[in-house]
């Protein structure tokens, strides 16, 4: 579960051009709710994900996965949430391209406290969940827009993050 009480994000506190991105926002998002943020160009969306995701800080507030304050943690403890409880697709997929399919979806689990022992076959079922199975060993740079947007989910979802 995810719990954001009262969260404030100011870019360039105390200077002349300060701007406040989230001015107190509070959210609950439960396991396995699905969620949409919507809002016009400038209304704080992405500030909102990148705090999400452990990428970016907060002012003030309380930010919360699965009870744990998410606030002042080492860059490796930030590292391990966006791990561990983190699937994030970005706009431009962030995929590497010279590897395949498979060693891209691999790259999570490769990074993960607990090593799996059976983490190619985590990975062909997560390529298999978004019908790319059949490309596992085809380099990324060989694909379309839409395929790389498919190995890109599959890698966020390959640890069954809880968010």
């Amino acid at each position: 579960m995810i719990t954001l009480e009262n969260v404030h994000k100011i870019y360039n506190p105390k200077k002349a051009n300060e701007f406040e991105a989230l001015k107190g926002v509070s959210l609950t998002i439960e396991d396995g709710e699905m969620v949409a943020i919507i809002g016009k160009s400038g209304a704080g969306k992405s500030t909102l994900l990148h705090i999400l995701a452990c990428i970016d800080s907060y002012e003030s507030g309380e930010y919360k996965i699965d009870d744990t304050l998410v606030k002042n943690l080492s860059e490796k403890q930030y590292a391990q949430i966006r791990n561990e409880k983190i699937g994030m697709v970005m706009q431009d997929f962030a995929l590497v391209d010279d590897f395949t399919c498979l060693e891209n979806v691999l790259l999570p689990l490769d990074f993960a406290k607990h090593k799996k022992p059976n983490r190619k076959e985590l990975a062909l079922a997560a390529l298999k969940s978004v019908s790319m199975d059949s490309m596992a060993k085809k380099p990324v740079n060989k694909l379309s827009g839409g395929q790389k947007q498919r190995v890109a989910i599959a890698r966020a979802i390959v640890n069954q993050p809880s968010m």
